[in-house]
């Protein structure tokens, strides 16, 4: 397994939603764990983020709040990314507009929102399935300078790679189907969820496709 600093950055301390934090410290690094990743997890908004080279990479998660937002433990977290570009990094939904916020792209609040299954293709991933877990509004609408768009759909661009182990998305290769449905639930989401284990399937062979490079940068 590769250690990896994770990073939540789901929801600040007075946040409607906080209590979501404590089911993400219970879940996430088990599943991390299915795909290779030995997970310590970091709550930005109430921790000191740590000097990330005691680890072999980083993962940052999603949020229920804007990378454009102003909080002083997020606009912290956007500092520490902006000074960090040589650690290995995979960013989640959030994670991926945060990061591309940090080093200078720009994110659009609210218009493009993907609620369910979608299709996507993803090159060069073995075990890929062609079927991405999407729970997003916000999305990059300017990729920052010298980020590699990999994967776009009609509704926004969906992976974008900052060099060989430095890798961003806007859907959720976290996640198991438990943990999509208790987001449904309590998100009020009716959508269809068909094809729901290609999508968990295919979401784990990434995360342990960043693995390998990582391990063998």
């Amino acid at each position: 397994m590769i250690r990896v600093l994770y990073i939540s950055q789901l929801a600040g301390l007075e946040h409607p939603q906080r209590g979501g934090v404590a089911e993400e410290a219970a879940r996430t690094p088990g599943l991390l764990a299915l795909a290779g990743i030995d997970a310590t997890l970091c709550d930005a908004p109430s921790a000191v983020l740590p000097d990330p080279r005691g680890f072999d990479g980083v993962i940052v998660g999603g949020s229920f709040g804007s990378a454009n937002a102003e909080e002083p433990w997020r606009v912290a977290l956007r500092e520490w990314l902006a000074t960090w570009q040589s650690v290995p990094l995979f960013g989640i939904c959030g994670g991926h507009q945060l990061l591309a916020r940090a080093l200078g792209g720009e994110i659009e609040e609210g218009t493009a929102s993907q609620h369910g299954i979608y299709p996507l293709a993803l090159p060069g991933v073995p075990g890929w399935r062609d079927r991405v877990v999407e729970l997003h509004t916000d999305h990059v609408k300017v990729p920052p300078p010298g980020a590699e768009v990999w994967a776009q759909d009609t509704t926004c661009i969906q992976a974008l790679r900052y060099g060989r182990t430095r890798w961003t998305v806007q859907f959720h290769p976290e996640m198991d189907e438990d943990l999509v449905m208790l987001a449904a639930q309590n998100g009020g989401l009716t959508c269809p969820w068909t094809d729901l284990p290609l999508a968990v399937e295919g979401g784990r062979a990434l995360l342990r496709h960043w693995a390998d490079a990582v391990r063998c940068a």
